[in-house]
């Protein structure tokens, strides 16, 4: 997969239910974001923030919503198999700016 620069934050932002939340407030609890996991993500939905358009990834298992950047997401639909929406893979945390998401690190056979 390409490699894009990508700045890994120390701390992610994540809800009382464990969504990954788009920017840091202080009323929620924070994951290490060096932690990478495993599981399967599928295609939600997406929104426009600004001028920038952010994926959301659900967790096939848990429903946990993760955000992800369009460009994150464009690149690794060139090196990837997704089947009915869904990829199973290793994932990490990453941040723009004052946003966080996630990206595949490598996706992992079904």
């Amino acid at each position: 997969m390409a490699k894009r620069k990508r700045v890994h934050p120390v701390n992610v932002p994540v809800d009382i239910n464990g969504n990954v939340m788009r920017s840091l407030c202080k009323h929620h609890a924070l994951v290490n974001g060096k932690d990478t996991f495993i599981t399967t993500l599928a295609l939600q939905d997406h929104y426009k923030y600004g001028s920038a358009t952010r994926l959301i990834l659900v967790d096939t298992g848990s429903g946990k919503t993760y955000p992800m950047f369009i460009g994150d997401f464009l690149d690794m639909t060139q090196y990837v198999s997704m089947r009915q929406g869904e990829i199973l893979g290793e994932w990490g945390y990453c941040k723009k700016s004052s946003f966080f998401g996630v990206y595949l690190i490598e996706e992992l056979p079904r």
